[in-house]
């Protein structure tokens, strides 16, 4: 019996990418340990797991890579550095200077002191209803306008033909894009 990767659906789409083009590749941080509601995960790192499949994910990257921009999160960094490990694995060595954004950490921030408190008053769930519902929340920007800022910068960084850049940020920022992307804006 063969397996199958869980890098094979990556390997086929690249192949339905045109030549010539810049690809842009938006991530979530690799796998970190379990914290308990309500701690901060600002200083979680990933764990031994996490590092192993980003750099089996970099080793399997068959694009050159142009950019990389993460997070400041220590996690979201290490995500990156071993992505890099594993596509040097495969490519021989590159730099890459990881260039650190908050337009891909906390893009949904207009007042991050405020949007942390509207954040622990009305939790996550609420907090994406006030995005689908249009609801003005205290701190927040809005879904699209935080959504813009994430694609801004990404669609302003990189950008060299036939090369992949890759942007590395959390679940949170992951589920706004994908929200904003179905459609699930206000009216």
């Amino acid at each position: 019996m063969t397996s199958i990767s869980k890098f094979d659906s990556m390997q086929k789409s690249v192949k339905l990418c045109p030549n010539g083009v810049n690809i842009k590749l938006l991530i979530r941080h690799s796998i970190r340990p379990e914290v308990q509601e309500g701690i901060s995960t600002s200083g979680v790192l990933l764990t031994e797991e996490g590092k192993i499949l980003a750099e089996q994910f970099g080793e399997r990257i068959e694009m050159e890579i142009g950019t990389f921009s993460s997070s400041c999160y220590g996690r979201c960094v290490q995500t990156c550095e071993h992505i890099i490990t594993g596509y040097n694995k495969r490519h021989g060595e590159h730099f890459f200077e990881i260039q650190t954004s908050e337009q891909i950490r906390t893009p949904q921030n207009k007042d991050a002191k405020l949007s942390g408190e509207t954040f622990k008053k009305l939790g996550i769930s609420k907090v994406f209803d006030g995005f689908v519902s249009g609801v003005d929340m205290p701190g927040f920007y809005d879904l699209e306008r935080g959504v813009k800022k994430i694609l801004n910068y990404m669609f302003s960084t990189g950008n060299k033909p036939n090369t992949l850049d890759v942007f590395c940020t959390h679940d949170f920022q992951m589920a706004m894009v994908l929200l904003y992307l179905e459609g699930n804006t206000p009216i």
